[in-house]
C-alpha cells in the first residue's frame, strides 16, 4: 500500500489548520480556517458548530483506497457528528454541506450510530447506508477515543464501500457494506479529507493508503501513528 496522506497533526503551539503541514507533506484546503490545530494536545478543533469539510492537499494515485481517522465527542447529541471523506472534488468548494462539490462521506453521529452519504454538486445529500447503533454490544461515550474507517472501491457500475468502527482501540468491527449504483456515483479518485460538525469534536489522527491488487479492506489493519499495545499516539 501506498501513503496518501497521513496526519498526527503535532505542533508546538495552536495554529490554524491551513498552516499546518500533514506529516505526508501535503496541506490541508476547503473551510479549513474555522478548524485549529491545538498544540497542547496536538489534535483538531472545529470553531463553529455548523458543517466543516476539507480534502487534503494529496491527491490518491489509485481509484481504491482507505480512509481512517480517530476522535472524541465532547457531547453525545444530535448534532455532535464527526467523519471522513472519500473521492472529495474541489477543496476551494467545500462548504457547509458541501454546497458546489461532490463526494461521499461517512460519519459518527453523537446520538444515533453511523451513516454514509453521497454529496452531489448542487443538489440534495443521498444517504447509502445507516444505522441506529454504533457497534453491536458496544456503547461510545463522551471523550472515548472512536477509530473510523472507509474502504471504497469501484470505477464501474458499482462503488462498493466496506464500513468499519473501533470504539475501544482493540480492532475494528465492520459494520456496513453498501454499494452506489446510481448514475452519480463517484468513480475518479479526487481527494481524501475530514468532516466535523460542532466545537466539541477533537480529531486526533488522520490516515489514507492506496489499496494493492488483492489486498482486502480485513488485511488492512496497519493504523500509522497508534501504539497498538497500549492504545496511545506516539509523536
Amino acid at each position: 500500500m501506498t501513503v496518501i496522506k497521513n496526519d498526527l497533526f503535532d505542533e508546538a503551539s495552536d495554529i490554524a489548520l491551513q498552516s499546518h503541514t500533514s506529516d505526508s507533506g501535503g496541506g490541508w484546503q476547503g473551510t479549513e480556517s474555522s478548524l485549529n490545530v491545538l498544540g497542547a494536545t496536538d489534535d483538531v478543533e472545529s470553531t463553529v458548530t455548523s458543517v466543516v469539510t476539507v480534502i487534503g492537499d494529496e491527491a490518491p494515485s489509485e481509484t481504491d483506497y482507505f480512509v481512517e481517522a480517530t476522535g472524541t465527542f465532547g457531547i453525545l447529541g444530535a448534532n455532535d457528528r464527526w467523519g471522513i471523506l472519500l473521492r472529495a472534488g474541489g477543496g476551494a468548494s467545500h462548504q457547509a454541506n458541501g454546497i458546489g462539490s461532490s463526494y461521499y462521506f461517512f460519519r459518527l453521529i453523537g446520538n444515533a450510530g453511523w451513516s454514509l452519504w453521497r454529496v452531489d454538486a448542487g443538489s440534495p445529500i443521498t444517504e447509502l447506508g445507516v444505522n441506529a447503533t454504533y457497534v453491536a454490544d458496544e456503547t461510545i461515550g463522551a471523550g472515548d477515543l472512536v477509530k473510523l474507517k472507509a474502504t471504497i472501491s469501484g470505477t464501474g457500475a458499482t462503488v462498493s464501500f466496506t464500513l468499519e468502527i473501533d470504539p475501544d482501540t482493540l480492532g475494528y468491527q465492520t459494520v456496513g457494506t453498501p454499494t452506489d449504483t446510481h448514475a452519480n456515483r463517484i468513480v475518479a479518485a479526487n481527494n481524501v479529507g475530514i468532516y466535523t460538525r460542532q466545537t466539541n469534536i477533537r480529531i486526533k489522527d488522520f490516515n489514507a493508503e492506496d489499496l494493492l491488487s488483492g489486498v482486502t479492506a480485513h488485511q488492512m489493519q496497519t493504523y500509522q501513528g497508534m501504539d497498538r499495545m497500549s492504545g496511545g499516539f506516539r509523536k
